[in-house]
C-alpha cells in the first residue's frame, strides 16, 4: 500500500544527516561486545599530522568507518588493554606492529583518560549518524591513564511501566489519520501533504511542532489541534537520563487514506 511505503522514504529523525560509524570490539567480563568510542584516537592524534605518522590509515575504508581500522580491546584486572588493531575491520589484516613496533602482545592503554562506552543486547534506537545508537544494555566505565576508577550499567529503552502513547513515528502518525475528520476537507482532486515536525520533551510532552507544506485552510489547522490534543508519549532514557525526541512525519491527504481512515 502506498502509506507502508512512505515510511521508508519520508521518516527521519531529526539531526539525521551523516553516516553510523562501526564500534570498536571489547573483551568484558567474558563477552566480546561493541564499544560506541575511540581510545586509540587519543593515542593516534598525538602525533599529527596523523597521515604522515600513519599512511596506511589516510584514505579510512568506508563512510561507515572514516578512521581506517576496529580495534580490540580488553579490561583485565581493572586495567585496558590494546589486543589488536585491524586495517578496515578485517581481523585477518593486522595493524597493530605498524603503530606499536616491538610492543607485547597486550598494550596497556595507559594514554587514554576518559568514559567507554560498552553496548550489550539488541539495538533498539537507531539515528544513522556516527555513534548515535542504544542498546539494550550499557556499560559506562571511567578510566584514568588506562586504569578502571569506576563502572556503572544502565538499561536503555522505554520503562515496562511507561503505559502512555507508543514513541514509534509510524503509530504517531497513524493517530494522526485516525484523528483527522476527513468530512470536513475540502474535497480531494489529487495527492495532497503536508510535513508534521514534532520534538518530544523528557516529559513525553510535544513541546514544539511545526508544519510544513502549501496546504492551508481546514488541513493546516485541524493538524495543529491534533498535535495540540495529542496525548503524552513514552519517554526513551538513555544512560538513566530521559531523551528528548523529534520525527519529521508525512501525512498524505488521498482518497485512500480518507477512505481507510475516515470515521
Amino acid at each position: 500500500m502506498r502509506l507502508a511505503s512512505t515510511f521508508i522514504i519520508f521518516f527521519w529523525t531529526i539531526n539525521c544527516f551523516a553516516t553510523g560509524q562501526t564500534g570498536e570490539l571489547i573483551i568484558y567480563k567474558g563477552d566480546t561486545l561493541t564499544m560506541l568510542c575511540e581510545p586509540l584516537e587519543t593515542f593516534l592524534q598525538k602525533h599529527e599530522p596523523r597521515e604522515k605518522f600513519h599512511p596506511f590509515l589516510k584514505d579510512g575504508c568506508s563512510t561507515a568507518l572514516w578512521r581506517g581500522y576496529v580495534g580490540l580491546w580488553e579490561i583485565k584486572e581493572d586495567r585496558l588493554f590494546l589486543i589488536d588493531v585491524f586495517a578496515c575491520g578485517d581481523r585477518k589484516q593486522s595493524i597493530k606492529e605498524n603503530i606499536f613496533k616491538g610492543q607485547p602482545s597486550k598494550i596497556p592503554a595507559e594514554w587514554y583518560t576518559g568514559p567507554l562506552f560498552i553496548e550489550k543486547g539488541k539495538v533498539i534506537r537507531y539515528n544513522h549518524m556516527g555513534y548515535d545508537r542504544h542498546y539494550e544494555t550499557e556499560f559506562i566505565v571511567s578510566v584514568k591513564d588506562g586504569k578502571v576508577e569506576n563502572e556503572m550499567e544502565y538499561k536503555n529503552g522505554v520503562s515496562p511501566e511507561d503505559k502512555r502513547f507508543s514513541r514509534k513515528p509510524e503509530d504517531i502518525q497513524e493517530q494522526i489519520y485516525k484523528q483527522i475528520n476527513w468530512d470536513k476537507l475540502p474535497e480531494l482532486s489529487k495527492e495532497k501533504k503536508l510535513y508534521v515536525t514534532i520534538k518530544v520533551n523528557g516529559n513525553g510532552e510535544i513541546g514544539e511542532s511545526e508544519i510544513k507544506g502549501h496546504l492551508e485552510g481546514e488541513y493546516r489547522n485541524q493538524l495543529e489541534q491534533i498535535i495540540r490534543d495529542f496525548p503524552l508519549v513514552q519517554v526513551f532514557y538513555s544512560r538513566g537520563e530521559p531523551l528528548n525526541e523529534g520525527w519529521t512525519i508525512p501525512i498524505f491527504f488521498t482518497k485512500e487514506s480518507k477512505k481507510r481512515y475516515a470515521r
